[in-house]
């Protein structure tokens, strides 16, 4: 095979980057937070109670519930939004999106 035509593997492409909305008083914001931090997974995190902006964003994708937490992956025309995600759902958003958890976090959510 000519190096013209040889197959060649390209720069893994960047992880999407992950918002998380949430509120300042809420146990499932926390619960997330926890666990997207000790799996060393970064994110923005954004309070709804001091952006009225993200609260009307956060309304509005939910359907017209302030639905919290609301994570975000990615950026650009194509997104995913995961709604108050259970640990395994989480796990599984989190893997799809690229990141890589803990041998130890993963095996005891599956």
């Amino acid at each position: 095979m000519s190096p013209a035509n040889e197959c060649r593997l390209l720069d893994p492409l960047p992880m999407p980057p992950l918002t998380l909305y949430g509120g300042d008083d809420c146990d499932d914001t926390e619960r997330v937070t926890g666990l997207l931090r000790a799996w060393g997974v970064p994110f923005r995190e954004v309070i709804l109670e001091h952006d009225p902006d993200a609260e009307r964003f956060v309304i509005f994708i939910n359907n017209g519930f302030r639905s919290t937490p609301t994570l975000v992956f990615g950026n650009g025309r194509y997104k995913t939004v995961l709604t108050e995600p259970t640990d395994d759902e989480l796990a599984e958003a989190v893997g799809r999106a690229g990141y890589t958890l803990p041998q130890s976090s993963s095996s005891s959510l599956s």
